[in-house]
């Protein structure tokens, strides 16, 4: 008996490390795919989107594969610093791949960016980039290192992201640039390098959390947001009416995008291609059945997401 518990434990062990490292891991192609996306594509746009999808799927497969191995070492008996470990690399796992994902989006925002015609926010806009990165990438050197000061970093440095990011959305906001879809697009792949940042102050908290006990969160940011009396968690991808729900990837894609275009209507093929990333050969009517999945999802509010005839969707805000 007392063999068999003792092999037991060791197999434990080995689970426990394996699954640490591949969180390492994980961190680590999350902050080559970013990396890459930022850097935009030179030549060939269909070969660098390519690859950028190839990245994120990668991405996704491994963070798959690291929740369901945290499950099976999940269980009641556990002691309380591995209870905070086994959470702690849960949380840091979704945030990882929240920023797989935000990379996809901002390798296709870049292909529709004329930087030439924004020179005014180009020196920010490279200082938005190289400041969140840095975020993550001293966020997974500090997993993979267990270092409490390092995280602490991390933390401190996301209120200088916000600041950067709301100076350059204001001069966007004020700017008399024709090329509009370059500035739209602009919008969104700033927000998302801000929620990168964010995530990775969630990833650094979490460190701290698993290895001192502390519960951190940063005292100025909000994680939420208030759409119509609905109130929105990006770092969950939950949404609350009358009781939080989670939206699946697809549904919090198309329904984030659709907000972020609100009042206006959105055609299937934006949603198909700009939301979830399919490209035009992929049958448009996938959105209408994650459509049907959100308006339930919605509850009493699932009026605000209106049909627009023989085109697409739109969100419309009750009290404009």
């Amino acid at each position: 008996m007392h063999a068999a518990n003792t092999i037991e434990k060791m197999m434990t062990e080995e689970r426990k490390h394996k699954v640490h490292l591949n969180v390492i891991r994980l961190g680590k192609l999350v902050v080559f795919a970013l990396k890459k996306a930022l850097k935009g594509s030179t030549f060939n746009t269909d070969a660098f989107l390519a690859k950028c999808r190839a990245r994120e799927t990668e991405i996704n497969l491994l963070e798959m594969e690291i929740e369901q191995d945290l499950q099976t070492l999940m269980r009641p008996e556990l002691e309380d610093k591995d209870c905070r470990h086994f959470t702690a690399l849960l949380k840091i796992n979704n945030d990882l791949e929240r920023i797989g994902d935000y990379a996809m989006a901002i390798a296709k925002y870049l292909v529709n960016v004329d930087m030439s015609e924004t020179v005014k926010i180009k020196s920010k806009f490279k200082k938005l980039s190289k400041a969140s990165t840095e975020m993550l990438e001293r966020s997974v050197k500090a997993i993979e290192l267990e270092d409490i000061n390092l995280a602490k970093q991390v933390i401190r440095d996301d209120d200088y992201v916000d600041k950067l990011n709301k100076a350059i959305i204001k001069i966007l906001l004020g700017s008399k640039n024709p090329d509009m879809a370059s500035v739209v697009s602009l919008v969104n792949l700033c927000r998302r390098l801000e929620r990168t940042a964010d995530h990775a102050t969630n990833i650094a908290e979490d460190l701290v959390f698993w290895i001192e006990g502390d519960v951190l969160r940063h005292p100025t940011k909000k994680r939420s947001f208030m759409f119509d009396e609905i109130e929105i968690y990006p770092n969950s991808r939950e949404i609350k009416v009358s009781e939080k729900v989670h939206l699946s990837k697809s549904e919090w894609e198309i329904f984030i995008h659709l907000i972020e275009r609100s009042p206006d209507g959105v055609s299937r093929e934006d949603l198909m291609k700009n939301a979830l990333g399919y490209d035009s050969s992929v049958e448009t009517r996938t959105i209408d059945q994650h459509v049907v999945r959100l308006r339930k999802k919605l509850g009493h509010k699932k009026t605000l997401l209106k049909s627009v005839a023989g085109f697409g969707y739109k969100v419309v805000n009750s009290k404009n």
